[in-house]
């Protein structure tokens, strides 16, 4: 049904589509693990789960989705969380207007992708500016029972393999290694090359 959307979207644009390619399977095809292994990438509403099994050419034998810990979910508690430390340390609320909400959220947003351990993020309103400081610990924190969520659903410790999107999220790659899962990071340019 989305692949179908996704087409009639393209076909509406004048894009001319070859083919579908599983970018689970595309991006594995990269990479040299052996066996099973479970491909995890997010989206903007849910992560997805690809069981692969790789044996020479790779195979999707299944794939399941996580809706709690998509990157929407995961934006939402950050910004809260933000919100909290500019509302202890400055004693303003930046969620009461949108447009300093708005500027949170940006700013947060380029932060992450960032991966620097602590980021400023400022706010302007009414000729004045305010500023924390955000340590990455304090998303992954926030974002702790979305992860626990994760880590129900995908069971048993395995072999997972990570897009470059969902690796960059504060804390899981920690979460995942403690919970006895062996990682590994895609490139972010791993399904051009596949």
């Amino acid at each position: 049904e989305q692949l179908s959307l996704l087409l009639g979207i393209a076909d509406e644009a004048f894009i001319q589509v070859s083919t579908f390619a599983d970018l689970a399977v595309a991006t594995a095809s990269t990479l040299s693990v052996p066996g099973h292994c479970t491909f995890v990438d997010n989206g903007f509403h849910r992560t997805v789960l690809t069981r692969l099994e790789i044996n020479g050419s790779v195979s999707r034998t299944s794939f399941s989705e996580a809706a709690e810990t998509g990157f929407q979910a995961l934006v939402e508690g950050w910004i809260d969380a933000v919100a909290d430390l500019f509302v202890h340390e400055t004693r303003f609320d930046p969620l009461r207007i949108a447009d300093t909400e708005q500027q949170v959220f940006n700013q947060v947003l380029k932060n992450v992708a960032s991966r620097d351990n602590e980021f400023l993020v400022e706010v302007s309103h009414a000729g004045e500016t305010r500023r924390v400081m955000v340590n990455r610990s304090l998303l992954a924190t926030k974002s702790h029972q979305r992860f626990e969520a994760l880590l129900q659903h995908m069971g048993e410790p395995t072999t997972v393999v990570l897009s470059h999107r969902i690796a960059r999220v504060p804390g899981l790659t920690d979460i995942l290694r403690e919970a006895g899962h062996e990682l590994y990071v895609v490139e972010s340019h791993a399904v051009f090359s596949a």
